[in-house]
C-alpha cells in the first residue's frame, strides 16, 4: 500500500471484504486487524488513478456509505486519513509503519506489528504486490509479504487475508501460482480459498474451514 493509492478502487474492494467480514463473523471492536504493509517510497507511474468507480451506480449500490467515505479521502490521500474516515462495522486495529529495505530492519519491523495486532482474530496484510515471488530481492521486498511473515499470522489468528495483485496470467496460473507459495511457506494444517475482482485477488488462510465456507 502507498499513500498516494488512498480512496482508489483497491480500497473500496477491500474494505468492502472487511465489513462483509466484520459483519458475517459478527466481529467486535478490536477483532479484525490490518497491516497495510505500507511503501514510503517514492514511484514514477500512473498508479493511484483508479478513482471513477465513486461514481459508478454499480458501486454506489453496492455500499454507498464506503463511496462516500472513499470520496473524502481523496482530499487528503494518507492511509491515516483512511482509518479516520472509512466507517465499519467495528473498530479495526491498524498498522502503518513503513516496511523498511534492510533484512534485519524488517524482522524488527515484524515484530512490532505483530506485537500491534496482537489481540485481533483476523489480520488482513496489504502489501503493494502480494505474495513475494523468487525474484523479489533487495529494494522490491517492500513490495510484498514474505513467507515467515505470513506463517506467523497463520498460527496465531484464525483468519489471515493476504491481498495479492496478478496483472497479466491467465486465472489458472494465478492460483496455481498462490497455492504453491502457500504450500512452500505454512507448515501445519490450513485451508484457504480464494476471492477476486479483476486484477485483485485476495487470499483468505485458516484452520477452520467452516469459517471459510461461512465467507466464501
Amino acid at each position: 500500500m502507498q499513500d498516494r493509492y488512498a480512496g482508489d478502487i483497491g480500497d473500496f474492494t477491500k474494505f468492502y471484504l472487511i465489513k462483509r467480514i466484520q459483519r458475517i463473523l459478527d466481529y467486535q471492536d478490536g477483532d479484525f486487524g490490518l497491516n497495510w504493509y505500507l511503501n514510503d517510497r517514492p514511484e514514477r507511474n500512473g498508479d493511484g488513478h483508479k478513482t471513477s468507480f465513486l461514481a459508478d451506480p454499480f458501486h454506489i449500490q453496492l455500499d454507498a456509505q464506503l463511496v462516500s467515505d472513499l470520496n473524502t479521502t481523496l482530499l487528503n490521500r494518507r492511509v491515516s486519513t483512511l482509518e479516520d474516515t472509512v466507517r465499519l462495522p467495528s473498530k479495526a486495529v491498524y498498522f502503518s509503519d513503513p516496511v523498511p529495505s534492510e533484512p534485519s530492519s524488517r524482522h524488527a519491523w515484524h515484530q512490532i506489528a505483530l506485537k500491534k495486532l496482537a489481540g485481533v482474530k483476523a489480520v488482513l496484510l496489504d502489501p503493494d504486490n502480494g505474495l513475494q515471488p523468487p525474484s523479489a530481492q533487495g529494494s522490491k521486498l517492500p513490495k510484498y509479504v514474505v513467507s515467515h511473515e505470513i506463517q506467523d499470522y497463520v498460527h496465531r489468528n484464525e483468519l489471515t487475508i493476504v491481498y495479492q495483485h496478478f496483472s497479466r496470467q491467465p486465472r489458472d496460473q494465478r492460483l496455481g501460482a498462490i497455492n504453491r507459495f502457500l504450500q512452500a511457506s505454512i507448515s501445519g494444517h490450513f485451508q484457504h480459498c480464494v476471492v477476486y475482482r479483476a486484477a485483485r485477488y485476495y487470499v483468505l488462510i485458516g484452520r477452520d474451514p467452516k469459517l471459510l465456507t461461512s465467507i466464501h
